[in-house]
């Protein structure tokens, strides 16, 4: 049965949305009507496309982005500000218009398809790529090392060492990706190319290369005074307020993790409402900071300051911590205060040019965090060597005590930290 104008429905509602596309097409930037040729119409002719696509870009009208370092979070915050700002017309349309590309896989040909792809009805086109000059640096590397070896062996025949004609050191080294610094001096000017990596080692002839025609940011993990203004700003940012002393232990207790840190602000603002954000605050819900106080038993015990560990454990006890967890906390971290003390007695006898550094120490202790770090050393410093024996060895046999169900848990670790405090021998007793 047909209908109004002639058309049966199925017809009707596809040429209602032929209509409205052809009208959106011939509104797009990125699509011209050829004069002189009715009813054709030409996708993706950019203005003076054909002058600005085959020649090379100018330096200060590059689309080209290297983002690298070890704060992963704020690189991620980065690509998603570029993402907004290409995509503020529309952001599905420039959803349908990017790709992300894994650098360890990709092939040559594949990142030049996706370059040089036409945005599909929007202005720009975002290509990610993630660890491709890793992926050349070690390559390249690789066959550098392999060709010193070769040069060597062909020290007698010089002709034997030399590459074939027409074929230049980038090709000798990085093969099929000799011409990516070419490729990206001809990126369209509608898609905006973005390399990620974590630390960028520029070490061959390619990758320094690529990175001359890139703008390139470094993302460093944020210290000191840069992370505590970070943490007043994402706390300002998501509506709340807090102390100074609160941004200081927060730092502590997070260190430089910023996507921890963003977690622990966006909780300790859900919790705060419109109050202040206090250290008693931060104290109570932030991750790490049982372990804080476990630093400050031990430093407590290792001082011989008896009210102030006695305060310190009832305080974990009440918070739920349980005897065998506290006393498998002291003991992990007497171990680590043993080796590192070991580690730093040894540094003092060698050369300052051999020393370790301090996170080398942290490493080799299996402490990373900053403030456990920080706090770990200074406690191995300040503390005797024959000081931590007795206390390692007090440790277990206050856990032998409590296993074997000579003692109930909380009196074991409650006499414990008392003989440690006083150096006595009752422990030994248990």
């Amino acid at each position: 049965m047909g209908s109004r104008n002639g058309l049966p429905p199925d017809a009707r509602t596809w040429f209602t949305l032929l209509s409205a596309t052809s009208s959106r097409l011939l509104a797009h930037p990125l699509v011209s009507f050829q004069r002189g040729t009715p009813g054709r119409v030409f996708l993706g002719q950019v203005r003076d496309n054909e002058e600005r696509t085959h020649s090379p870009r100018k330096a200060d009208d590059l689309v080209v982005y290297i983002f690298h370092g070890a704060d992963d979070f704020s690189l991620r915050e980065a690509v998603a500000v570029l993402k907004a700002t290409l995509g503020a017309g529309d952001p599905s349309l420039l959803d349908l218009n990017t790709a992300v590309l894994d650098g360890r896989t990709l092939t040559f040909p594949e990142l030049q398809a996706h370059c040089e792809t036409v945005p599909f009805l929007a202005p720009a086109r975002l290509v990610i790529v993630e660890g491709l000059l890793a992926r050349l640096a070690r390559r390249g590397r690789g066959r550098e090392a392999s060709a010193e070896g070769q040069t060597e062996e062909a020290a007698a025949d010089p002709q034997e060492g030399e590459p074939p004609e027409g074929e230049g050191p980038s090709e000798a080294v990085d093969g099929a990706w000799a011409g990516l610094p070419d490729l990206l001096r001809r990126v369209p000017p509608t898609t905006t190319l973005v390399v990620l990596e974590g630390e960028l080692k520029a070490g061959t002839a390619l990758v320094r290369s690529i990175v001359k025609l890139a703008q390139v940011r470094e993302f460093r993990p944020l210290r000191g005074k840069a992370l505590l203004d970070w943490i007043q700003e994402r706390v300002a940012r998501a509506g709340g307020s807090i102390t100074p002393g609160a941004v200081r232990l927060l730092a502590d207790l997070v260190g430089d993790n910023l996507w921890a840190m963003a977690a622990e602000i966006a909780k300790l603002c859900t919790y705060a409402l419109d109050r202040t954000i206090t250290e008693q605050e931060v104290q109570a819900l932030t991750v790490g900071a049982r372990e804080a106080s476990i630093f400050t038993l031990v430093d407590a015990i290792m001082g011989r300051k008896l009210p102030e560990a006695s305060r310190t454990l009832r305080q974990l006890l009440d918070d739920g911590a349980a005897p065998p967890y506290l006393l498998f906390m002291i003991a992990r971290q007497v171990r680590a205060l043993l080796l590192a003390r070991d580690l730093l007695d040894a540094d003092r006898r060698v050369p300052a040019a051999q020393r370790l550094g301090e996170e080398e120490i942290g490493k080799r202790i299996g402490i990373t965090h900053p403030f456990a770090l920080r706090k770990a050393l200074e406690q191995a410093r300040s503390a005797a060597r024959p000081l931590l024996l007795t206390a390692y060895h007090r440790l277990l046999e206050a856990d032998l005590a409590l296993k074997t169900g000579r003692m109930e848990g909380d009196l074991a670790v409650e006499l414990l930290v008392v003989e440690l405090c006083r150096g006595g021998t009752a422990a030994a007793r248990m």
